[in-house]
């Protein structure tokens, strides 16, 4: 299996690109974190996941978004987890 190269977000609001740029990395494809911002269509606010979504079907990369458990998630899947602590 192959290993996840780590990608350091340079600000708290750059999570979803980081993540996408790992997955890229995992695929073989290098992207800037500049040029994933602006096709995720970063904000100050960060990114939403419709947007990171659409940026990985832009790049070719087949996507599912659901909502799950971490109980739920199963082995074998390459994922990016947004999670809130609602409590």
């Amino acid at each position: 299996m192959k290993c996840f190269s780590i990608v350091y977000q340079h600000d708290s609001m750059l999570c979803g690109v980081a993540c996408l740029k790992m997955i890229c990395k995992y695929f073989g494809r290098e992207y800037s974190s500049d040029s994933l911002s602006k096709l995720c269509f970063a904000t100050t606010e960060g990114v939403s996941m419709l947007g990171i979504n659409e940026t990985a079907k832009t790049l070719g990369i087949e996507t599912v978004c659901a909502k799950a458990t971490p109980k739920e998630l199963c082995d074998g899947i390459t994922a990016e987890i947004q999670y809130e602590d609602r409590s």
